[in-house]
């Protein structure tokens, strides 16, 4: 599985870096990534850490090690960006199908392989491929805590708890605290699942969990305080006022996002020129037919895991209920249906909640609720024994091979950056300034 994860991150980052356009550039980053980690990491610089100001937020850190390592050997910059590309799409895969593995109790490769592609190939993670890679780093933690936060509440290891801490305290960087705090809500999801279940003891549980936000806290002050002290400067009041609700979810409608599409900027351009490359085809017609069997295929596994797996069932569907709604955020903007006035009067009267204003980051978890329940219709629909067996396996099987490679497609085809991502050559006299 994890040979199948690293083929497919080396397949995107090989078809989209050959012409030489990638993402991640800045100048400090470049040219002295040893010199961009030393400034990442100065302590309490309250106008620079806290947001993605390029050349000094704490969550280019993980890159900047990847581009440190790669400057050292003398790594060509695009392929030390392929690298870099490749990890974040295998190791959100790997995770995925460890979650998958682990939650489910399910071991069938076919549905593992299923689950682990879903989640690493799909709209999201190509949107937020084009632009940022570290936006990534949150969504491809998310199953791995999951799993670490469900193991730590069965065993009650210590070691469990401190990956935990370790792994939040640097994918949780201060670049977007929404989607830490995302995050954040779906691991505690899963453990609550665990507590309920009756898997562990309250007393026990309360125990585990409180030592797993110890060692969050301790192990994220070094951005937590930093980033506290950035909200009150006047940059970080920018961030509240530059593309506001009106225009985020302008695009958000429930269709849209049951898709796993909805972002405002994949429906728009420039001069003609689209915002987004793979847009013309996840938008085009017969795609759109296509990808709306996600939604399709969700409630058809989670019907069949409620016949055995109630828990599991209660888990997802909770999960997409709530995350759907929040997605589609005051779409239209114009007028607003039920859920989109209570974003809009949740957004005014309590503080903090404005900073969700970019709706489309609630699509994550759709996400990682599809990966998790559609690789169970491939026996879903087989759930009749006789003669509708064999059929209804094969059709539950193409419906999901189906979506995998619709979701796929832009991915190995090298469409997610623009022209303008090319990078030129670094002139000397910047190494030597």
């Amino acid at each position: 599985m994890t040979l199948m994860c690293v083929v497919v991150g080396i397949l995107v980052a090989a078809s989209n870096l050959r012409h030489g356009a990638i993402p991640d550039t800045n100048a400090l980053l470049d040219i002295n990534p040893w010199r961009f980690i030393l400034q990442t990491l100065a302590p309490f610089n309250s106008t620079q850490l806290g947001q993605a100001t390029p050349g000094s937020a704490g969550a280019y850190l993980p890159m900047a090690v990847v581009f440190l390592v790669g400057r050292v050997i003398h790594v060509p910059l695009v392929a030390v960006q392929g690298i870099w590309i490749t990890t974040i799409v295998a190791v959100s895969g790997v995770g995925m199908a460890w979650l998958f593995r682990e939650w489910t109790g399910r071991d069938r490769p076919v549905q593992i392989a299923a689950s682990a592609l879903l989640y690493m190939a799909n709209p999201y993670v190509w949107y937020d491929m084009k632009g940022s890679t570290e936006l990534l780093i949150p969504y491809v933690c998310t199953p791995i805590l999951c799993v670490l936060a469900v193991k730590a509440l069965r065993s009650r290891q210590a070691h469990f708890v401190v990956w935990i801490g370790v792994l939040f305290g640097f994918s949780g960087i201060g670049v977007n605290p929404p989607e830490a705090i995302i995050a954040a809500c779906v691991v505690g999801a899963f453990a609550v699942t665990e507590v309920l279940r009756g898997t562990v003891k309250p007393g026990a549980a309360i125990r585990v969990i409180a030592g797993i936000v110890i060692a969050v806290v301790l192990l994220s002050v070094w951005w937590m305080g930093p980033f506290i002290a950035y909200l009150g400067t006047s940059g970080a009041q920018a961030y509240f006022t530059t593309d506001p609700m009106s225009i985020q979810a302008w695009a958000s409608s429930f269709r849209e996002v049951l898709r796993l599409m909805g972002l405002w900027a994949a429906y728009s351009g420039n001069n003609g020129v689209p915002y987004y490359p793979e847009s013309a085809f996840l938008n085009s017609n017969t795609v759109v037919a296509l990808t709306l069997a996600a939604p399709a295929l969700f409630i058809a596994a989670i019907g069949r895991l409620s016949q055995r797996e109630n828990w599991r069932a209660l888990l997802l569907g909770v999960l997409v209920a709530v995350s759907v709604p929040l997605a589609v955020g005051t779409f239209p903007p114009a007028t607003p249906g039920l859920t989109g006035q209570i974003y809009s009067w949740l957004s005014v009267h309590v503080v903090g909640f404005d900073a969700f204003r970019s709706v489309y980051k609630w699509v994550a978890v759709i996400a990682l609720a599809y990966a998790l329940a559609i690789p169970v219709c491939i026996d879903a629909l087989a759930a009749n024994a006789g003669r509708l067996a064999d059929f209804g396996r094969q059709v539950g099987g193409a419906l999901v091979a189906g979506l995998v490679v619709v979701y796929l497609i832009p991915g190995i085809t090298g469409d997610l950056f623009p022209a303008s991502y090319r990078l030129g050559d670094i002139p000397k006299y910047w190494y030597e300034a």
